[in-house]
């Protein structure tokens, strides 16, 4: 099965907006795809059941132990052509830990070899996002960044010139302003996901007209 780690450098960059958006439109594309979170977090597996249709997985370094987390991705491979995982806070982030036992999502995608996506909030730079962009894909040669997803844009020939300053490392898409995006997720009821499954469902069907003609 393939698989993808959307990340992001820190919370609230964006990373569950552009999952959710992505899965909405793989499942609409006829994709299976599955979703998983990385780390503990219970509401945004909420999220990921509703966009798919199949409940939400957890991969979590620092709490389960590596054969635990290797069979629960093998299950979730039963049936799917796609993983799409989530992670929490920022790439590299977790606690001091060995290697691999960080509860980052730097160590799943060294231990299984998945790439990132990554998802880089550009509000208010200009050059300096690609030196960013650098420096996430350079940090850790066993972390592939396989692509990155640009929000924080306002004007279109400010998408044209970031996209061509973050090559080599390849945007793969451009999306509108975080403002705009969290007032997206408040109308569908994303907020209150916890609490509704129905706004989960509603906000997830909604997802792809957000995150489609953006992303490439």
């Amino acid at each position: 099965m393939r698989g993808l780690v959307i990340a992001a450098p820190r919370s609230g960059g964006g990373k569950t907006t552009v999952t959710l958006g992505l899965l909405a439109a793989f499942a609409a594309r006829g994709v299976a795809v599955r979703a998983a979170k990385i780390g503990p977090d219970y509401i945004d597996t909420a999220f990921h059941a509703a966009a798919t249709g199949r409940p939400g997985l957890n991969l979590d370094s620092w709490a389960m132990p590596a054969k635990l987390r290797d069979a629960l991705l093998a299950q979730a491979a039963e049936g799917a052509e796609l993983l799409l995982a989530e992670g929490a806070m920022g790439l590299f982030d977790g606690i001091p830990a060995p290697g691999g036992r960080r509860g980052s999502a730097a160590d799943l995608c060294a231990r299984h070899g998945m790439p990132v996506l990554l998802v880089l909030d550009v509000g208010g730079q200009a050059q300096t996002a690609a030196a960013v962009l650098r420096g996430f894909a350079t940090h850790d040669p066993a972390v592939r960044v396989a692509g990155v997803v640009l929000i924080g844009i306002h004007l279109v020939q400010e998408q044209e010139a970031r996209r061509h300053r973050a090559k080599p490392d390849r945007a793969v898409g451009a999306g509108q302003h975080q403002d705009a995006a969290r007032e997206f997720l408040r109308q569908h009821g994303v907020a209150a996901v916890a609490g509704s499954r129905q706004s989960s469902r509603t906000a997830s069907a909604a997802m792809p007209s957000l995150i489609t003609k953006p992303v490439r």
